[in-house]
Formats: structure tokens, C-alpha cells, sequence
């Protein structure tokens, strides 16, 4: 009963009244389980656990940093990991890697590069594939694969030097679409058949992917690449999410934009939803970039040379 009334002003009684600090974060702990709760009184309620700084109650902290809860929470629980050494640390954060807020993904990289027994957990996150590779920027990846610490130096070394045989014999084998004089208008009926469910370009197409008109600056070789191996690199931004809620419905898309009342998804088709965030249940980021390989399958050399040929405006 105490729960359901103003959490900051309980807290305060019952923490001159008792005594007991940790009978107080104790209940603080199973309000915070509940399901509907008011958000202010759940920061505060998390505030206080996070205040307590108990190694034990890490597992339950990293659970907050979870797309599914709003912002300030996750921000709220984030912050209990700075200036955190325990080693467990690296472990618990890659574990809810696939779930984190995507605006949260960047700055728990950035934690976990900051000590050498995180790193390794990091790069056993990208060994097992719990984290793509795709989503280690270049930056980081320098890092790590010139870390003073020689274990993680050396894992980092062999982890992103590996050469992606397949897709790279991909790559190799269709360089004779570089040779091909394209056409626009069939490249045109590419992009329309192929591409404008996920792409924009000249105001066509859907927004689940990049613009294509941002690609102008690029070498035929870079974006005839980009199409036959697209894992190779993936904005951010534009990494796609499953989403599970709560009556059942399973949605992927992108994360166009996060609030405290829920995720806006942009789906393929230019379909856009607004999922609150008392119907969310899961939020996990795909493994793999939401543009397929295998283009080399369906498309002719000379399919794929027009379609080059449209997006450079030949």
C-alpha cells in the first residue's frame, strides 16, 4: 500500500521511521518489478537503488537500460555503470546489448572500451555475435586493434581482419558491371522494383533506408560494393529493430524516434506505427543489416550497371 502513493515522500518517511536502508531499497526494488507504475515515481524509486551501489544490484540495474523503457530511465540506469570497476560489468552490458535504446548503444560502447576486462567482453560480444561487427565503428575498431592490453590487442587483430570470403568472391566476380555503359531508364525499373520499398531517391520510394540521393559522392565501385555486401557497414541509425508487444504483434523496422510515451517504428512500404511504451514487451536490434545479400542472384550485370547508372544520374 505504501507503493502506490508518492514513492519520494514514502521513501523519506520510512527511511527516518525504520532505519533500514536496505529494507528500503528492498521495496524500492519491488516497486520497481510492477508493471504500471507512474514513471517519476519509478526514476525515483530506481535513483535509489542506483544510490545504494551494490555490486548485487547490477543484474537488475542493466535491465533498465532496455528500449522498451522510456528515456530517463534508461539514463537513469546508465549511470550507475560510470566509474563502476567491478568486472562483471562488461559481461551484464553485452548481454542486453540486442535490447539497448538505440540511443544508448554509442555511450555503453564507450564505457566498455574504457577498461581492458570490458573490452574482451566486448570482443567476445562480436566473436559469439551478440554484437554484429557492422556496428563497431572504424574509430573503435583502431582502438581496440591497437589496445595497450596485448589480449585484447590481439583478439581485435584477428576478429576484424577476417575477410568475409564469400561476399568478397561476390564482389570480385561482378566487377565487369563496372565496364557496362548503363541505362537510367532501366535503371529506373530496377530502383522501383528492387530498392523503393526501403529507399527514397528523387522524392520515390520509402524512408526505411537511407536517402539514395546521398550517395552521389560515391564511386560506382563503393556503391556496386554497398549492393553485394551490405553488412559491411550499416549506419546507425538505420539499424533495424524487432519489436514484440504485448497482445502478440511482432513488427521490424527502424527506430525513427524515441519518447517517454513510446518508439515511432518505420516498417517496409512506408508504413509508420507509434507503439506506446506500456504495449512494448521486446526490443532487440537484427544481427544483420535489413538490406539482403544475394543481388547478384536476381539481378543481370547489365540490370545491376543500369541501376548504377540511375543513382549516379549518368
Amino acid at each position: 500500500r505504501r507503493t502506490e502513493g508518492n514513492v519520494e515522500a514514502w521513501c523519506h518517511s520510512a527511511g527516518e521511521t525504520c532505519g533500514e536502508v536496505d529494507a528500503l531499497v528492498a521495496e524500492a526494488t519491488k516497486f520497481l518489478a510492477r508493471e504500471s507504475t507512474n514513471e517519476n515515481e519509478k526514476l525515483t524509486a530506481l535513483r535509489l537503488v542506483c544510490d545504494r551501489r551494490r555490486s548485487q544490484d547490477l543484474p537488475f540495474i542493466v535491465g533498465f537500460l532496455e528500449a522498451k523503457f522510456p528515456a530517463k530511465i534508461s539514463e537513469a540506469a546508465l549511470e550507475r555503470f560510470k566509474g563502476e570497476t567491478a568486472g562483471e560489468v562488461g559481461r551484464l552490458l553485452v548481454s542486453r546489448w540486442p535490447g539497448l535504446a538505440p540511443s544508448l548503444k554509442t555511450r555503453v560502447q564507450s564505457i566498455l572500451l574504457s577498461r581492458a576486462e570490458w573490452c574482451e567482453a566486448f570482443l567476445e560480444g562480436v566473436d559469439n555475435g551478440s554484437i554484429a561487427q557492422r556496428e563497431v565503428g572504424l574509430a573503435q575498431r583502431q582502438l581496440l586493434m591497437s589496445h595497450h592490453d596485448t589480449r585484447v590487442r590481439d583478439r581485435a587483430l584477428r576478429l576484424f581482419t577476417k575477410i568475409t570470403s564469400e561476399r568478397e568472391k561476390v564482389v570480385r566476380e561482378q566487377t565487369g558491371v563496372l565496364t557496362l555503359k548503363g541505362h537510367t531508364e532501366g535503371g529506373h525499373t530496377v530502383f522501383l522494383r528492387h530498392c523503393g520499398a526501403c529507399h527514397q531517391f528523387a522524392r520515390e520510394g520509402a524512408r526505411l533506408g537511407p536517402d539514395l540521393g546521398s550517395i552521389s559522392d560515391k564511386s560506382k565501385a563503393e556503391i556496386l560494393t554497398s549492393i553485394l555486401d551490405p553488412n559491411r557497414a550499416v549506419d546507425a541509425a538505420y539499424l533495424h529493430y524487432a519489436v514484440e508487444t504485448r497482445d502478440g504483434r511482432e513488427l521490424t523496422g527502424i527506430i525513427a524516434e524515441e519518447s517517454a510515451q513510446g518508439v515511432t517504428l518505420h516498417m517496409a512500404g512506408g508504413i509508420e506505427e507509434v507503439i506506446p511504451r506500456s504495449e512494448l514487451k521486446r526490443i532487440e536490434s537484427s544481427k544483420q543489416s535489413p538490406m539482403p545479400d544475394g543481388f547478384e542472384n536476381i539481378l543481370s550485370q547489365q540490370e545491376l550497371a543500369d541501376l548504377l547508372s540511375f543513382l549516379l544520374r549518368e
